[in-house]
Protein backbone atom coordinates (compact mmCIF):
# COMPACT_ATOMS: atom_id res chain seq x y z
CA UNK A 1 0.00 0.00 0.00
CA UNK A 2 1.18 3.18 -0.96
CA UNK A 3 1.30 6.75 1.19
CA UNK A 4 -1.71 7.91 -0.94
CA UNK A 5 -4.15 5.02 -0.29
CA UNK A 6 -2.77 4.52 3.16
CA UNK A 7 -4.19 8.59 3.99
CA UNK A 8 -7.30 7.68 2.13
CA UNK A 9 -8.03 4.16 4.05
CA UNK A 10 -6.98 6.36 7.17
CA UNK A 11 -9.65 9.10 6.65
CA UNK A 12 -12.38 6.42 5.89
CA UNK A 13 -11.23 3.43 8.19
CA UNK A 14 -15.07 1.96 7.73
CA UNK A 15 -14.65 1.84 3.90
CA UNK A 16 -13.89 -0.80 1.78
CA UNK A 17 -13.61 1.14 -1.67
CA UNK A 18 -11.09 -0.37 -3.59
CA UNK A 19 -9.78 2.93 -6.00
CA UNK A 20 -11.44 0.95 -8.91
CA UNK A 21 -14.90 0.54 -7.79
CA UNK A 22 -17.81 2.87 -8.60
CA UNK A 23 -20.16 4.66 -6.08
CA UNK A 24 -23.99 3.45 -5.65
CA UNK A 25 -25.61 6.86 -5.49
CA UNK A 26 -26.57 6.58 -8.91
CA UNK A 27 -28.34 3.56 -8.94
CA UNK A 28 -30.28 4.21 -5.44
CA UNK A 29 -31.46 7.53 -6.77
CA UNK A 30 -32.94 5.79 -10.00
CA UNK A 31 -34.83 3.26 -7.88
CA UNK A 32 -35.86 6.49 -5.75
CA UNK A 33 -37.43 8.00 -9.01
CA UNK A 34 -39.37 5.12 -10.39
CA UNK A 35 -41.10 5.04 -6.90
CA UNK A 36 -42.04 8.84 -7.22
CA UNK A 37 -43.45 7.91 -10.71
CA UNK A 38 -45.65 5.52 -9.51
CA UNK A 39 -46.98 6.88 -6.21
CA UNK A 40 -47.70 10.39 -8.91
CA UNK A 41 -49.83 7.49 -11.19
CA UNK A 42 -51.57 6.02 -8.81
CA UNK A 43 -52.31 9.46 -6.75
CA UNK A 44 -53.77 10.58 -10.32
CA UNK A 45 -55.86 7.53 -10.50
CA UNK A 46 -57.22 7.42 -6.70
CA UNK A 47 -58.29 10.89 -7.52
CA UNK A 48 -59.87 10.30 -10.58
CA UNK A 49 -61.50 7.23 -8.90
CA UNK A 50 -62.59 9.39 -6.35
CA UNK A 51 -64.12 12.05 -8.52
CA UNK A 52 -66.44 8.97 -10.34
CA UNK A 53 -67.41 7.77 -6.87
CA UNK A 54 -68.73 11.12 -5.91
CA UNK A 55 -69.68 11.92 -9.20
CA UNK A 56 -72.13 8.68 -9.16
CA UNK A 57 -72.87 9.57 -5.14
CA UNK A 58 -74.13 13.21 -6.51
CA UNK A 59 -76.39 11.37 -9.03
CA UNK A 60 -77.88 9.69 -6.42
CA UNK A 61 -78.66 11.83 -4.01
CA UNK A 62 -80.35 13.82 -6.68
CA UNK A 63 -82.46 11.23 -7.72
CA UNK A 64 -83.43 10.76 -3.91
CA UNK A 65 -84.43 14.68 -4.05
CA UNK A 66 -86.02 14.01 -6.66
CA UNK A 67 -88.37 11.49 -5.33
CA UNK A 68 -89.16 13.51 -2.09
CA UNK A 69 -90.21 17.09 -3.99
CA UNK A 70 -92.51 14.75 -5.94
CA UNK A 71 -94.14 13.02 -3.13
CA UNK A 72 -94.00 16.11 -0.85
CA UNK A 73 -96.05 18.08 -4.29
CA UNK A 74 -98.18 15.06 -4.58
CA UNK A 75 -99.34 14.83 -0.73
CA UNK A 76 -99.84 18.56 -0.55
CA UNK A 77 -102.10 19.00 -4.07
CA UNK A 78 -104.04 15.84 -2.25
CA UNK A 79 -104.52 17.80 0.61
CA UNK A 80 -105.64 20.81 -0.90
CA UNK A 81 -108.46 18.79 -2.97
CA UNK A 82 -109.21 17.18 0.68
CA UNK A 83 -109.52 20.85 2.33
CA UNK A 84 -112.07 21.58 -0.73
CA UNK A 85 -109.85 23.76 -2.58
CA UNK A 86 -110.73 23.59 -6.42
CA UNK A 87 -108.07 22.09 -8.66
CA UNK A 88 -106.41 25.57 -9.55
CA UNK A 89 -105.31 26.05 -5.61
CA UNK A 90 -104.10 22.28 -5.56
CA UNK A 91 -102.34 22.51 -8.88
CA UNK A 92 -100.59 26.35 -6.51
CA UNK A 93 -99.90 24.02 -3.80
CA UNK A 94 -98.23 21.64 -5.50
CA UNK A 95 -96.15 24.29 -7.34
CA UNK A 96 -95.42 25.43 -4.06
CA UNK A 97 -94.12 22.72 -2.10
CA UNK A 98 -91.99 21.59 -5.01
CA UNK A 99 -90.02 24.38 -5.23
CA UNK A 100 -89.75 24.57 -1.50
CA UNK A 101 -87.89 21.29 -2.44
CA UNK A 102 -84.08 21.26 -3.25
CA UNK A 103 -83.04 19.28 -6.22
CA UNK A 104 -79.39 19.93 -7.40
CA UNK A 105 -79.24 22.81 -5.18
CA UNK A 106 -82.61 24.74 -6.99
CA UNK A 107 -86.30 24.07 -5.86
CA UNK A 108 -87.98 22.20 -8.18
CA UNK A 109 -89.94 23.95 -11.03
CA UNK A 110 -93.24 22.16 -12.18
CA UNK A 111 -95.29 23.42 -15.03
CA UNK A 112 -99.26 22.73 -15.57
CA UNK A 113 -98.60 18.89 -17.49
CA UNK A 114 -96.70 18.27 -14.68
CA UNK A 115 -99.13 18.18 -12.80
CA UNK A 116 -102.09 15.67 -13.31
CA UNK A 117 -105.84 15.32 -11.51
CA UNK A 118 -107.78 11.93 -11.85
CA UNK A 119 -109.34 9.34 -10.27
CA UNK A 120 -107.69 6.58 -8.37
CA UNK A 121 -109.37 3.55 -7.29
CA UNK A 122 -109.69 1.61 -4.16
CA UNK A 123 -108.89 -2.32 -4.41
CA UNK A 124 -109.32 -4.74 -1.65
CA UNK A 125 -105.85 -6.07 -3.04
CA UNK A 126 -103.13 -5.45 -5.42
CA UNK A 127 -102.18 -2.07 -7.07
CA UNK A 128 -104.58 1.36 -7.73
CA UNK A 129 -104.92 2.31 -10.98
CA UNK A 130 -104.74 6.23 -11.97
CA UNK A 131 -107.07 7.45 -14.56
CA UNK A 132 -106.55 11.09 -15.97
CA UNK A 133 -109.09 13.57 -16.07
CA UNK A 134 -112.17 12.05 -14.91
CA UNK A 135 -115.97 13.74 -13.65
CA UNK A 136 -114.64 12.49 -10.40
CA UNK A 137 -111.14 13.42 -8.98
CA UNK A 138 -109.55 12.55 -5.61
CA UNK A 139 -105.99 11.66 -6.70
CA UNK A 140 -103.05 14.09 -7.84
CA UNK A 141 -100.11 12.94 -10.34
CA UNK A 142 -96.89 14.53 -10.26
CA UNK A 143 -94.36 14.44 -12.72
CA UNK A 144 -90.92 15.37 -11.47
CA UNK A 145 -88.00 16.30 -13.86
CA UNK A 146 -84.51 17.78 -14.72
CA UNK A 147 -84.24 17.40 -18.37
CA UNK A 148 -83.94 18.84 -21.93
CA UNK A 149 -86.92 20.29 -22.08
CA UNK A 150 -88.06 20.85 -18.85
CA UNK A 151 -88.13 24.03 -16.62
CA UNK A 152 -84.83 23.10 -14.74
CA UNK A 153 -82.80 21.57 -17.50
CA UNK A 154 -80.14 18.94 -17.11
CA UNK A 155 -78.24 18.27 -14.22
CA UNK A 156 -74.18 18.85 -14.48
CA UNK A 157 -71.95 16.47 -12.37
CA UNK A 158 -69.84 17.91 -9.72
CA UNK A 159 -66.47 16.63 -11.38
CA UNK A 160 -66.10 16.62 -15.60
CA UNK A 161 -64.16 14.66 -17.17
CA UNK A 162 -64.69 11.36 -15.92
CA UNK A 163 -68.15 10.04 -17.01
CA UNK A 164 -68.91 9.81 -20.70
CA UNK A 165 -71.40 12.80 -20.12
CA UNK A 166 -70.73 15.89 -17.88
CA UNK A 167 -74.94 16.28 -17.38
CA UNK A 168 -77.43 13.35 -16.39
CA UNK A 169 -81.14 13.54 -16.33
CA UNK A 170 -83.39 13.00 -13.05
CA UNK A 171 -87.13 12.00 -13.00
CA UNK A 172 -89.15 10.57 -10.19
CA UNK A 173 -93.65 10.48 -10.67
CA UNK A 174 -95.31 10.56 -7.47
CA UNK A 175 -99.01 9.91 -7.25
CA UNK A 176 -101.39 10.80 -3.95
CA UNK A 177 -104.89 9.63 -3.48
CA UNK A 178 -107.01 11.63 -1.10
CA UNK A 179 -107.98 8.67 1.89
CA UNK A 180 -111.07 7.21 2.19
CA UNK A 181 -112.82 7.39 5.84
CA UNK A 182 -115.35 5.65 7.11
CA UNK A 183 -116.65 7.87 10.48
CA UNK A 184 -119.26 6.49 13.49
CA UNK A 185 -120.40 9.47 15.36
CA UNK A 186 -120.66 8.50 19.02
CA UNK A 187 -123.66 11.03 20.56
CA UNK A 188 -124.10 11.80 24.28
CA UNK A 189 -128.52 11.77 25.15
CA UNK A 190 -128.15 11.70 28.44
CA UNK A 191 -130.28 14.09 30.47
CA UNK A 192 -127.81 16.83 31.05
CA UNK A 193 -128.24 17.24 26.96
CA UNK A 194 -131.48 19.01 28.25
CA UNK A 195 -130.01 21.98 29.42
CA UNK A 196 -130.99 25.10 27.38
CA UNK A 197 -127.29 26.98 27.31
CA UNK A 198 -126.44 25.13 23.89
CA UNK A 199 -126.26 28.78 22.26
CA UNK A 200 -128.24 30.77 20.09
CA UNK A 201 -128.68 29.95 16.16
CA UNK A 202 -127.86 32.25 13.28
CA UNK A 203 -130.92 34.48 13.67
CA UNK A 204 -132.27 33.03 16.43
CA UNK A 205 -132.95 35.16 19.29
CA UNK A 206 -132.81 32.89 22.19
CA UNK A 207 -130.41 29.56 23.28
CA UNK A 208 -131.34 26.61 22.35
CA UNK A 209 -130.54 22.90 24.32
CA UNK A 210 -127.86 21.23 24.06
CA UNK A 211 -129.20 18.48 21.83
CA UNK A 212 -130.91 21.15 19.38
CA UNK A 213 -127.03 22.35 18.94
CA UNK A 214 -125.91 18.56 18.64
CA UNK A 215 -128.36 18.54 16.11
CA UNK A 216 -127.29 20.95 14.23
CA UNK A 217 -123.96 20.53 14.22
CA UNK A 218 -124.48 16.99 12.71
CA UNK A 219 -126.45 18.42 10.09
CA UNK A 220 -123.19 20.41 8.73
CA UNK A 221 -121.29 17.33 9.51
CA UNK A 222 -123.51 15.49 6.49
CA UNK A 223 -123.39 18.80 4.33
CA UNK A 224 -119.85 18.42 4.19
CA UNK A 225 -118.92 15.04 3.80
CA UNK A 226 -121.22 15.36 0.75
CA UNK A 227 -119.32 18.16 -0.82
CA UNK A 228 -115.94 16.32 -0.04
CA UNK A 229 -113.74 14.51 -2.78
CA UNK A 230 -113.80 11.37 -1.07
CA UNK A 231 -115.97 8.51 -0.54
CA UNK A 232 -117.28 8.45 3.16
CA UNK A 233 -119.38 6.10 4.71
CA UNK A 234 -121.30 6.76 8.08
CA UNK A 235 -122.60 4.80 11.62
CA UNK A 236 -124.33 6.44 14.63
CA UNK A 237 -124.05 5.15 18.19
CA UNK A 238 -125.92 6.79 20.92
CA UNK A 239 -125.29 6.28 24.28
CA UNK A 240 -127.11 7.78 27.71
CA UNK A 241 -127.28 5.10 30.79
CA UNK A 242 -127.10 2.15 27.84
CA UNK A 243 -125.47 2.49 24.89
CA UNK A 244 -127.06 1.43 21.32
CA UNK A 245 -126.06 0.95 18.08
CA UNK A 246 -127.98 2.99 15.98
CA UNK A 247 -127.32 3.48 12.40
CA UNK A 248 -125.23 1.16 10.44
CA UNK A 249 -122.23 2.09 8.18
CA UNK A 250 -123.61 2.98 4.73
CA UNK A 251 -122.82 5.69 2.07
CA UNK A 252 -126.66 6.83 2.47
CA UNK A 253 -126.68 9.27 4.82
CA UNK A 254 -130.59 9.87 4.92
CA UNK A 255 -130.53 7.43 8.25
CA UNK A 256 -128.36 9.15 9.90
CA UNK A 257 -130.22 12.68 9.48
CA UNK A 258 -133.93 10.82 10.29
CA UNK A 259 -132.43 9.22 13.61
CA UNK A 260 -130.64 12.68 14.94
CA UNK A 261 -133.19 14.67 14.43
CA UNK A 262 -135.42 12.33 16.98
CA UNK A 263 -132.87 12.12 19.46
CA UNK A 264 -134.65 12.93 22.76
CA UNK A 265 -132.43 13.53 26.11
CA UNK A 266 -132.98 11.29 29.25
CA UNK A 267 -130.21 9.19 31.32
CA UNK A 268 -127.14 8.88 32.97
CA UNK A 269 -123.51 8.97 31.09
CA UNK A 270 -121.85 5.93 29.73
CA UNK A 271 -119.30 6.95 27.27
CA UNK A 272 -117.07 3.84 27.70
CA UNK A 273 -120.28 1.87 26.12
CA UNK A 274 -120.95 4.42 23.78
CA UNK A 275 -117.28 3.69 22.43
CA UNK A 276 -118.16 -0.42 22.41
CA UNK A 277 -120.52 0.47 20.28
CA UNK A 278 -119.48 2.91 17.94
CA UNK A 279 -116.08 0.57 17.36
CA UNK A 280 -118.37 -2.27 16.68
CA UNK A 281 -120.22 -0.32 13.76
CA UNK A 282 -117.31 0.58 12.11
CA UNK A 283 -116.01 -2.64 11.87
CA UNK A 284 -118.86 -4.53 11.13
CA UNK A 285 -117.72 -7.41 8.94
CA UNK A 286 -120.43 -6.88 6.57
CA UNK A 287 -119.88 -3.07 5.69
CA UNK A 288 -116.29 -2.28 7.09
CA UNK A 289 -113.98 -1.16 3.92
CA UNK A 290 -110.48 -2.10 4.21
CA UNK A 291 -109.27 0.58 2.15
CA UNK A 292 -111.00 3.51 4.44
CA UNK A 293 -109.79 4.73 7.64
CA UNK A 294 -112.21 4.28 10.29
CA UNK A 295 -113.14 7.45 12.25
CA UNK A 296 -114.99 7.64 16.04
CA UNK A 297 -115.83 10.67 16.66
CA UNK A 298 -116.98 10.54 20.76
CA UNK A 299 -118.87 13.52 21.88
CA UNK A 300 -119.88 14.45 25.56
CA UNK A 301 -121.41 17.29 27.57
CA UNK A 302 -120.56 16.15 30.86
CA UNK A 303 -118.99 13.42 32.82
CA UNK A 304 -118.62 9.75 32.52
CA UNK A 305 -120.73 8.37 35.50
CA UNK A 306 -121.38 4.74 34.51
CA UNK A 307 -119.73 1.52 34.60
CA UNK A 308 -117.96 1.31 31.58
CA UNK A 309 -114.44 3.18 31.58
CA UNK A 310 -113.45 4.84 28.72
CA UNK A 311 -110.01 5.27 28.70
CA UNK A 312 -110.22 1.45 28.75
CA UNK A 313 -112.42 0.55 26.11
CA UNK A 314 -110.11 3.23 24.21
CA UNK A 315 -106.71 1.20 25.11
CA UNK A 316 -109.03 -1.86 24.24
CA UNK A 317 -110.51 -0.55 20.76
CA UNK A 318 -107.15 0.43 19.52
CA UNK A 319 -105.04 -2.84 20.84
CA UNK A 320 -107.94 -4.92 18.31
CA UNK A 321 -107.78 -2.30 15.47
CA UNK A 322 -104.38 -0.54 15.43
CA UNK A 323 -105.80 2.03 12.17
CA UNK A 324 -108.77 3.13 14.29
CA UNK A 325 -108.64 7.09 14.91
CA UNK A 326 -110.86 8.43 17.96
CA UNK A 327 -111.00 12.22 18.35
CA UNK A 328 -113.16 13.54 21.09
CA UNK A 329 -115.49 16.81 21.27
CA UNK A 330 -116.87 18.25 24.66
CA UNK A 331 -119.57 20.43 25.03
CA UNK A 332 -120.54 22.77 27.61
CA UNK A 333 -117.94 23.53 30.14
CA UNK A 334 -119.23 20.88 32.16
CA UNK A 335 -118.06 18.36 30.48
CA UNK A 336 -114.62 16.29 31.40
CA UNK A 337 -112.00 17.97 28.73
CA UNK A 338 -109.04 15.96 30.85
CA UNK A 339 -110.79 12.47 30.73
CA UNK A 340 -111.78 13.18 27.04
CA UNK A 341 -108.71 14.72 26.44
CA UNK A 342 -106.70 10.96 27.40
CA UNK A 343 -109.49 9.36 25.11
CA UNK A 344 -108.49 11.01 22.12
CA UNK A 345 -104.54 10.79 22.61
CA UNK A 346 -105.02 6.90 23.17
CA UNK A 347 -106.96 6.84 19.87
CA UNK A 348 -104.17 8.34 18.30
CA UNK A 349 -107.14 11.80 17.58
CA UNK A 350 -107.65 14.78 18.46
CA UNK A 351 -109.52 16.57 21.46
CA UNK A 352 -112.10 19.52 20.42
CA UNK A 353 -113.82 21.91 22.80
CA UNK A 354 -116.89 24.11 21.70
CA UNK A 355 -118.33 26.63 24.25
CA UNK A 356 -121.34 26.95 22.38
CA UNK A 357 -123.29 26.24 19.01
CA UNK A 358 -120.93 28.51 16.89
CA UNK A 359 -118.21 26.58 18.04
CA UNK A 360 -119.66 22.87 17.78
CA UNK A 361 -120.63 23.53 14.51
CA UNK A 362 -117.30 24.49 13.65
CA UNK A 363 -115.50 21.60 15.43
CA UNK A 364 -117.88 19.34 13.56
CA UNK A 365 -117.17 20.84 10.13
CA UNK A 366 -113.34 20.86 10.28
CA UNK A 367 -113.54 17.03 11.67
CA UNK A 368 -115.51 16.29 8.37
CA UNK A 369 -113.00 18.07 5.91
CA UNK A 370 -109.89 16.87 7.44
CA UNK A 371 -109.15 13.99 5.04
CA UNK A 372 -105.29 12.29 5.12
CA UNK A 373 -103.79 11.57 1.88
CA UNK A 374 -101.65 8.27 0.69
CA UNK A 375 -99.00 7.56 -1.84
CA UNK A 376 -100.02 4.87 -4.28
CA UNK A 377 -96.97 5.82 -6.44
Amino acid sequence: MNRSDRCLASEHPGSRLSAGSKPRFGRRGGRRGGVLILVAFLMVMLLMFGAMIINLSYIQLVDTEMRSATDAAARAAAESLARGDTVEQARLEAKRIAAANQVAGTGLQLSDDDILFGFADSPDTGRATFVVGTDEINAVRIIGRRMDGSQGGNVGVLFRGFLDDEEFTSARTATARIQERDFCLVLDRSGSMASMDGGIPVGGTRHVSRLTALKIACGDFVTVLRETIGREKLAVASYSTLSTRDVPLDFDYEPTERFVSRLNADGMTNIGRGIDDGVALLFDPTRHRTVARPILVVMTDGIHNQSRDPELAAREAMAAHPNLLIHTVTFSSAAEQGRMRRVAAIGNGRHHHAADLTQLRRVFEEIARTAGTSLIE
